[in-house]
Parts: C-alpha cells; sequence; structure tokens
C-alpha cells in the first residue's frame, strides 16, 4: 500500500500500473486523480475516477507530491474527495475508490 496526501492510500495493484506508464510518458508530467469524467461501460453511462497525466508546467508546484519517485498532483477540486480513500484497479472498471477503514 502505497500512502497518498490527504490520507489517501494506493494499492500495490494501481502503483505499479502508474509506474509503468510513468516510464514511458516522461518525466514531465504528473499523475492526477480526476472525479467526474463520464464513462461508458457495458452500455450504461457512469461517473468514476480516472487517472490522468497533467504537465507538470501545469501545475502549482504546492499541488505536486512525489509517491515512490512518481509524480502526483491533487487539485484544490479533488482534494476533499480523496481523503481517507483506498484507490485500486480493478480489470473491469479502471480505477476504483472505497473508504479506508483504518482512517
Amino acid at each position: 500500500m502505497h500512502q497518498l496526501p490527504f490520507g489517501a492510500k494506493m494499492t500495490e495493484k494501481l502503483f505499479r500500473k502508474v509506474e509503468a506508464q510513468h516510464r514511458s510518458s516522461g518525466t514531465d508530467c504528473a499523475w492526477s486523480f480526476v472525479w467526474g469524467s463520464p464513462s461508458r461501460f457495458l452500455g450504461f453511462r457512469s461517473v468514476s475516477w480516472v487517472l490522468t497525466t497533467i504537465p507538470k508546467t501545469q501545475a502549482e508546484p504546492e499541488r505536486l507530491f512525489i509517491v515512490a519517485g512518481i509524480p502526483f498532483y491533487i487539485s484544490y477540486e479533488v482534494e476533499p474527495l480523496v481523503g481517507d480513500q483506498v484507490f485500486d484497479w480493478d480489470d473491469k472498471e479502471g480505477v476504483v475508490s472505497y473508504e479506508n477503514e483504518a482512517a
């Protein structure tokens, strides 16, 4: 389990996926959790988490956090939503989260 800012955590499974993608995306990007991106899954429209990259030049420096050598950007808008969440990877749904029971 990897500790993220604001009490959030990331499972090893999701971290390994990010780590593999990070090696190919270069060092000028940071990973960012986005809430509310519409997606289609099995014909149903849903709203869910997405983990995407943004150029570091577009991120406020105080919102960049390094986790095990990988930069993450947590926006002011998303900060209240990530607290005490555990982020994981589901092979069917992508990035999912659940409340950290140890919080």
